[in-house]
């Protein structure tokens, strides 16, 4: 199989999901914000994501690491891409000044409370930025293992970007002042996606073999559940929520196990 034949179905997936961020803006821009149905999405596609980066792609990235590199140190070229990923994203956020970073300083129960300035505006519309890139590679990594997976991982990693843009859209109307460029701005953040799977595709093409490909495999699962954790840690503040957003969670969990049978 060449994985090269996927390129097209995982920039497609990329453009998909990263443009969730912005009808998510336009659906809080449209209704009013409603607290039980974020905890809901950002529940479930947490659990989702944590479900495909810990019992598929790492799994999948051993399996192919061992065949390659043979048992114990499969094992352990697996570990280092997960933790490299892992760890990569930990130093990405810690590049966010604290007060400026939209998953700690927004509050959830009432968006139009935070108003921003310009500047802290800037930093949330790059904190999205940032965090969409690694979500790219991942999901063009996983769409050229298995399309099927991809489209999965689009759907999970969409829900989470629906929920993002829907918080961050009137904090960032009160920032810019326009809804126009609010809209354009978290647009632009969903392009960061595919921006990263482009990056990504030309920077491995020579090297995209099994090997590689496990190995980016366990990079992206890493990526993936600090991304999932982010949310949940974020949303579980709201002690009012936490019973709802457990449910929400095993709801992606089981949802997502199950699809992996078809």
């Amino acid at each position: 199989m060449e994985f090269q034949d996927h390129l097209g179905w995982g920039l497609l997936f990329c453009l998909l999901s990263g443009s969730f961020s912005l009808v998510g803006a336009v659906l809080l821009f449209k209704a009013r914000f409603n607290l039980v149905g974020y905890t809901w999405v950002v529940g479930f596609s947490s659990g989702a994501l944590v479900y495909t980066a810990l019992a598929v792609l790492l799994i999948e990235a051993q399996a192919g690491l061992i065949g390659f590199l043979g048992e114990n140190p499969g094992r352990w070229a697996a570990g280092l891409g997960f933790f490299l990923g892992l760890f990569s994203m930990v130093l990405l956020d810690r590049l966010v000044p604290s007060g400026q970073n939209p998953h700690q300083a927004r509050n959830l129960t009432d968006p139009m409370s935070f108003t921003p300035t310009r500047r802290q505006g800037i930093f949330m519309v790059l904190s999205m930025g940032g965090h969409s890139f690694p979500e790219g590679i991942a999901l063009l990594v996983s769409t050229l293992f298995d399309p099927w997976l991809g489209l999965a991982l689009a759907i999970a990693l969409g829900l989470h970007n629906l929920a993002e843009g829907a918080t961050l859209s009137r904090p960032l109307q009160a920032a810019t002042g326009s809804s126009d460029q609010t809209l354009v701005l978290i647009g632009l953040t969903g392009l960061a996606e595919v921006i990263g799977a482009v990056l990504a595709y030309f920077l491995l093409i020579h090297y995209l073999h099994a090997s590689v490909l496990g190995f980016m495999l366990a990079l992206s699962s890493g990526f993936l559940v600090f991304v999932a954790f982010d949310s949940l840690l974020s949303a579980s503040q709201l002690p009012q929520n936490r019973r709802i957003m457990l449910y929400a969670t095993l709801s992606g969990f089981a949802a997502f196990g199950i699809i992996q049978f078809f």
